[in-house]
């Protein structure tokens, strides 16, 4: 009996052709019969099959394994030789992109009229920052990607329909034949024998493979796994027995682990649902997937009928109702006829079924089928079980609640394996006194009383009993609070170049709870681009976790530097495994700053007890690095981690601030009131907005109650007012600080700007972009100077800038700055020494751009805080202070450096331009080779801004070149040397292909790229050829250019070959050459080719 998964059934569709009148289907296997013959196989416990579509039909097959844990697999069976049936290559979007994207929605892009996937699952290892698949791609006979980096093996269906599964080697020989293709890394089976094996993962994984029956006919597999006791896994070597068992003569495996998805279109319906249940708990988006689909023309005309329930068990005495739906013949959805259906039983003994498909069973045990007629014809038909159950036990032994909220016990009871769907009347309870009361379908509905005990199950007539633990009203227990020292907590990365540690934060920094929190810095700014990159903290041994929780929060204070960073956390299940969940979704991340409660749900499908990661509880990941993942440095802060059991009688959300009435408004007048709305987060433990702790700060400076009393003024309506003061002219910052009474504190900051033509000073940057090695210039400018005598400024520049030095103008003669490098903190003091022009520069702040600065970043500055004095004394409502909006400008190279790719072996030309892609000269181009500790000068550019190079380095190394002229940089162009990978005599992967001209024969070869830099071809008619041997050979030169393999992580498995091309024009019609290729040096073996005969 299979399994139910998530309440999802998996009925079986009896499909069958509609001539002249309706055709009673063949009884398909279920229940307890099982055909499978595998030495994998321990102890057999259901098969399930269905027919999806003509020429398709899956196979769920249920067992346990040799070490006695069970196994759910997967199989769709694919007749190729009908021709209403193909098997395509399915890619995001259905187009050509690199790209991720869940198989569902590959599979709905490729849907069409008439041409409908009605299968589908994952195929190629990808790439999971960039999307590309690291195997071939044939999609409709077109080559998306024809080459890869590494040795990989692949799948495909070649344009005569055949199905073929090979290696490089056997790739090479027939590509040109291809019509779809995808890769995979290892032969299963060949020759109908185990053949590789290799170590992919963990021992027991999710694996996902395909198969070529003897006759030619295709299979796909797919095994569930990470998710005992539901289904462990599968290793490789018993993978590969299971395909040969299945009846593979040659079987390749496919991307497994959290990309296996087995998808088929719904029985008596038309929309694609998940068979299995992928280890990640969602549809992973994956590079790309084989479609099974059906070209049987659609009408939507009643044929069949799919029937449900099917292939389920249940207690004796139970009432099911029955429901159908139609199907046309090509197993699409059809409406049922309005009238002539009946509903019978094949052996009446085991109860009644009425007209409208009630049936209630009589107690009888055993199996019988439930028919739907139409006319007297019979249309479908369920197999149904009527058993005692010989097993009960609740899904948990520990199971957690809050108070007056319902939990699904998680009953279940088996016979032989097989789930037995129980009624109310079956069952009875022992419940503690206040727990609560359990309806009849096994649902404890819990009281208003904080209660723990045992629930006991009794199945009636039978001695069978089932207990859990159930505890209703349990708080949140911390985990960690970080008040102590910080113990074996430390830190760990992705080894991508990612920096990370960990420290306890003490007030002044963020700190949510007591007087410690833990800090950790990251630094992402010199990691891998197109990456997944990792920053991870844990307690170093794994942490028990008391009871079931349903959740594990925390406390995360966002930073700026940490927006878009997304925060996962591992977690130990009560099998051993690592499971990983998530505290944000990919997207958007952190996107908050300050203090936030974040919470990540443990999904129920896991089984408990839990514990906490010792080396990954919490996980800073940035994906698709530099692309749309960040790569900042800075710090983030964590408090209180807790487990969360249901109940939470604490305030976790901050107010919330509605609007404040000046945000981004500007004003020709100097009196200006703010005023905000506000409101308390609506939840039930809400503890209200504590308005005598309510901060609002403009350009700094704290405005609240006791410090401007007769200004600031709140009603607890929800209204907040700065009223009756008069602003100096320019920006302005206003800062909003709502807390509630539990501590949670909503921030909002905005700003204004004041023209009402009054004395100010303005920061304005003189370049439009700060540009490497060179000074960028911020001026300081003065509007209406004459009335001020001058102005203290504190601003903040981004440290990693810093300021060379600020020169005052003569009008602001004995003005003075300061210059803190560590915290980019500047100070301007300036003093009006008679400056009397309606606009006048005060200052200009030089900022050093340091050459080696990340492409990508920003320049920011600011004014913390600032204020005007005065000639004359100011009206006591008057405020000198004044701010300025954020500022930020892009860091840009002076020149771009470009280069072929570099061979060993042979000079490396690179090329320097500036912006406006000109050539520059006399550049000085420097190279930073990996595990060298100072840069190499190669030389200067000549007067076209190339510069060649004999050699930079005999060694697979990476290098990153670099142009320096006048100080000003460019940024650096990272690659590789590569070597060749041929020898310089070898000459590989020849292949002649048809023109569309009979009389044409185009060549492809690959050859060394060090060799002699020619692509010739020699031919003679075999006749000529065996009379007069090399001497009948004529000679035509072609092209070549050579081709880089750059995608492997190891570089050293990288490398350039050269593909040379020949086309042979004006042949003779169905005459035998023979031909060779090289380079006039070095030559293949003669080879011969055949053309076609004359139409």
């Amino acid at each position: 009996m299979r399994r139910t998964w998530k309440n999802r059934l998996l009925p079986i569709v009896l499909c069958f052709a509609l001539a002249s009148s309706i055709i009673s289907p063949s009884l398909a296997k279920a229940l307890g019969n099982f055909d499978l013959s595998s030495t994998v196989v321990q102890t057999p416990i259901n098969e399930y099959q269905a027919d999806l579509a003509p020429g398709v039909k899956k196979e769920q097959y249920s067992f346990d394994g040799k070490d006695g844990k069970k196994i759910e697999s997967f199989v769709v069976d694919v007749d190729v030789h009908n021709p209403n049936v193909s098997i395509e290559a399915g890619t995001p979007n259905n187009g050509t992109a690199y790209g991720l994207q869940p198989v569902r929605q590959q599979a709905q892009a490729a849907n069409s009229t008439n041409h409908q996937v009605v299968a589908a699952v994952n195929a190629d290892f990808f790439n999971m920052a960039t999307g590309e698949p690291v195997g071939i791609v044939y999609k409709n006979g077109q080559a998306v990607k024809a080459t890869t980096g590494q040795p990989w093996n692949f799948f495909g269906i070649k344009k005569s329909g055949e199905a073929v599964i090979g290696d490089s080697t056997d790739y090479a020989g027939m590509k040109d034949q291809l019509q779809e293709g995808l890769g995979g890394n290892a032969i299963l089976v060949k020759n109908g024998q185990i053949y590789q094996t290799p170590q992919t993962g963990a021992d027991k994984e999710p694996r996902t493979a395909v198969g070529i029956k003897a006759d030619g006919n295709v299979f796909f597999v797919v095994i569930d796994g990470r998710q005992e006791p539901y289904s462990a896994g599968i290793s490789m070597p018993d993978l590969a027995q299971l395909m040969k068992d299945l009846g593979a003569v040659t079987a390749l495996n496919l991307d497994g682990g959290g990309s296996s998805t087995f998808m088929t279109r719904e029985l008596g319906g038309d929309n694609l649902q998940v068979d299995n249940s992928p280890s990640d708990h969602m549809e992973r988006p994956v590079a790309n997937s084989w479609l099974v689909v059906s070209k049987e023309p659609s009408d939507h005309n009643f044929n069949s009928a799919h029937i449900e329930p099917y292939d389920q068990s249940f207690t004796p005495g139970t009432t099911i109702q029955f429901s159908a739906k139609g199907q046309d013949k090509s197993m699409a959805s059809a409406a049922l006829p309005a009238s002539g259906l009946t509903w019978e039983l094949s052996d009446p003994s085991f109860g009644t079924i009425d007209e409208n498909g009630k049936f209630i069973s009589n107690g009888k045990t055993g199996q019988f089928n439930v028919i739907l007629k139409y006319q007297g014809n019979e249309v479908g038909k369920s197999i149904i079980e009527i058993a005692e159950p010989d097993e009960m036990s609740f899904n948990s032994a520990e199971l957690n609640g809050a108070r007056n909220s319902e939990i699904n016990l998680g009953l279940t009871t088996t016979f032989q394996q097989r789930n037995v769907k129980w009624n109310a009347q079956d069952i009875t309870y022992d419940v503690p006194d206040g727990m609560g009361t359990i309806d009849g379908s096994g649902v404890l509905h819990t009281g208003n009383q904080s209660v723990s005990g045992t629930i006991t199950a009794h199945l009636k007539g039978s001695s069978l009993t089932a207990q859990t633990k159930v505890t209703v009203g349990q708080l949140p227990i911390v985990l960690s609070d970080f008040e102590g020292d910080i113990g074996g907590w430390n830190t760990t990365t992705a080894n991508r170049g990612e920096k990370g540690t960990i420290s306890l934060a003490k007030y002044p920094e963020p700190v949510r709870f007591g007087r410690q929190s833990l800090k950790m810095d990251f630094d992402f700014t010199n990691a891998q681009k197109a990456a997944t990159l990792g920053v991870f903290a844990g307690p170093g041994t794994d942490t028990e976790i008391a009871g079931n929780p349903q959740s594990i929060g925390m406390w995360v204070y966002g930073t700026p530097e940490a927006q878009g960073y997304w925060l996962r956390m591992n977690l130990v299940d009560g099998n051993g495994k690592t499971q990983t969940i998530n505290l944000t979704q990919e997207q958007p991340g952190i996107d908050w700053t300050g203090w936030k409660y974040i919470e990540a749900d443990i999904p129920a499908s896991l089984t408990g007890p839990f514990k906490l990661s010792g080396t990954q509880a919490i996980r800073l990941l940035s994906t698709k690095s530099g692309i749309t993942g960040p790569m900042t440095k800075g710090s983030i802060y964590f408090d209180n981690i807790r487990a969360v059991y249901g109940d939470k009688m604490d305030d976790l959300n901050p107010p919330v601030i509605d609007s404040i009435n000046v945000d981004g408004k500007d004003f020709t007048t100097n009196s200006v009131n703010v005023t905000a709305k506000v409101h308390e987060y609506d939840e039930p433990f809400k503890t209200g907005i504590d308005w005598n702790n309510i901060g609002i700060f403009i350009d700094g400076k704290d405005y609240d109650y006791s410090k401007s009393k007769g200004h600031f003024s709140y009603d607890m309506d929800g209204s907040i007012s700065l009223s009756g003061l008069k602003w100096t002219d320019g920006a302005h910052k206003v800062t909003l600080m709502v807390p509630d009474k539990a501590g949670n504190t909503a921030i909002k900051t905005v700003y204004f700007t004041v023209n009402a033509g009054s004395p100010k000073i303005d920061i304005d940057k003189k370049q439009d972009q700060a540009i490497l090695g060179d000074v960028f210039d911020l001026a300081v400018k003065a509007t209406n100077p004459a009335e001020i005598s001058g102005s203290n400024i504190k601003m903040k520049i981004d440290k990693n800038f810093p300021v060379e030095s600020v020169q005052f103008a003569n009008g602001f003669n004995g003005s003075t700055y300061s210059y803190d490098a560590e915290t980019g903190s500047l100070t301007l003091n300036l003093v009006n020494s008679g400056e009397t022009a309606a606009t006048a520069d005060a200052a200009t702040i030089h900022i050093k751009i340091p050459p080696f600065t990340n492409e990508g970043s920003k320049l920011t500055y600011g004014i913390d805080e600032a204020n005007l004095s005065y000639h004359a004394p100011q009206d006591n409502s008057f405020v000198t202070t004044y701010s300025m909006l954020p500022a930020n400008v892009d860091v840009k190279g002076a020149f771009n450096v470009t280069a072929e790719p570099i061979l060993i072996g042979k000079p490396a030309v690179i090329t320097v331009k500036n912006s406006n892609n000109e050539f520059i000269s006399d550049a000085e181009v420097y190279a930073n080779i990996e595990g060298s500790t100072n840069p190499i000068l190669l030389g200067k550019t000549d007067s076209n801004g190339t510069l060649r190079v004999d050699s930079i380095t005999n060694e697979v190394k990476r290098v990153a070149l670099y142009a320096v002229k006048d100080g000003k940089y460019s940024f650096p162009m990272n690659t590789q040397t590569y070597p060749s990978l041929l020898g310089l005599t070898e000459i590989k992967n020849i292949i002649s292909t048809p023109t569309s001209n009979p009389q044409e024969m185009s060549f492809t070869w690959e050859s060394s790229p060090l060799a002699k830099d020619n692509t010739v071809i020699q031919f003679a008619r075999q006749k000529d050829y065996d009379k007069k041997g090399e001497r009948a050979f004529r000679t035509v030169n072609g092209s070549s250019s050579n081709q880089v393999f750059s995608s492997d992580p190891d570089i050293t498995k990288n490398g350039i070959v050269r593909v040379n091309h020949v086309t042979l024009t004006d042949l003779k019609h169905d005459t035998t050459y023979v031909y060779r290729v090289g380079d006039g040096e070095n030559w293949s073996s003669p080879q011969e080719f055949t053309t076609l005969d004359k139409k």
